[in-house]
């Protein structure tokens, strides 16, 4: 059954794909990155309220959540903005196969941000 979750997640993602590529000949990366962040908004927040309803006593919003929220939207909108400007200047085969590559960059990142190390394992399975 995870195969047949992979292969559906794999044919999602081309879609997704090739519908940025076709936005990109009608929006800059910049808008597309924002436009998809200020979609989503709503879904985070009936999310918070969802939790908020069914009593998580442990879900608190401290100063670091939302210092982790502030860099991971920092760091999405960039990812976005220059997949999107990537698209725009590039054929769609050649941006998925370098943005695919990914796993390569946490591979080595990883371990410095976690602290684990970098096992064989990580190694083959990345490869």
């Amino acid at each position: 059954m995870g195969i047949v979750f992979a292969l559906l997640a794999a044919g999602f993602s081309s879609a997704k794909d090739l519908v940025s590529k076709r936005l990109s000949l009608a929006v800059t990366g910049l808008e597309s990155a924002f436009a998809s962040f200020l979609f989503a908004l709503p879904f985070y927040f009936a999310a918070l309220f969802i939790a908020w309803i069914a009593g998580y006593e442990h879900f608190l919003l401290g100063e670091h959540f939302f210092w982790l929220v502030l860099a991971r939207s920092v760091t999405d909108v960039f990812a976005e903005w220059l997949k999107m400007e990537a698209l725009t200047r590039e054929d769609i085969s050649t941006v998925s196969c370098l943005i695919a590559t990914s796993p390569l960059f946490l591979l080595v990142t990883s371990p410095l941000i976690t602290g684990d190390s970098l096992t064989s394992t990580a190694i083959f399975a990345t490869l």
